[in-house]
């Protein structure tokens, strides 16, 4: 992949369910922010929130020197929405959990184990059974 780019795949789920994501931002950044949308909506939603980003190279501040750092983004579609298979029955958050591990390996961002947060308070969960046997 080059530095600044945007970028459509694929990643396949352990049940061969094909999953949809656009890669967005500088290849090459440290930091990589991997959002994740409700289950009925697809990636095109986070379009306001992250439109600078889908058109190339996206940053924040650097929270020490101030100065602006390039990120990653990734965006998906879950299971049976958008560009992603529909498989019939019903999507357990375990199965969900496990798409989004799928995506990250696809991506290569899985360097350690992948951590889910809630907002108000929660806490860091693993993503999934898979994620936490490494």
């Amino acid at each position: 992949r080059a530095s600044c780019v945007t970028e459509n795949g694929f990643a396949y789920a352990a049940d061969g369910c094909k999953l949809a994501y656009k890669l967005s931002g500088c290849h090459n950044a440290r930091d990589k922010v991997f959002m994740v949308m409700g289950f009925a909506c697809c990636r095109g939603y986070w379009d306001p929130q992250s439109g600078f980003v889908g058109s190339g190279c996206a940053f924040g501040k650097n929270e020490t020197s101030n100065q602006q750092q390039p990120f990653e983004v990734c965006c998906f579609d879950n299971r049976g929405t958008g560009e992603s298979d529909m498989p019939l029955g019903a999507y357990t958050t375990s199965q969900l959990a496990s798409d989004c591990v799928a995506i990250l390996e696809q991506i290569g961002w899985i360097q350690q184990e992948p951590m889910a947060g809630t907002r108000n308070g929660g806490k860091a969960v693993p993503l999934s059974p898979k994620a936490s046997r490494r």
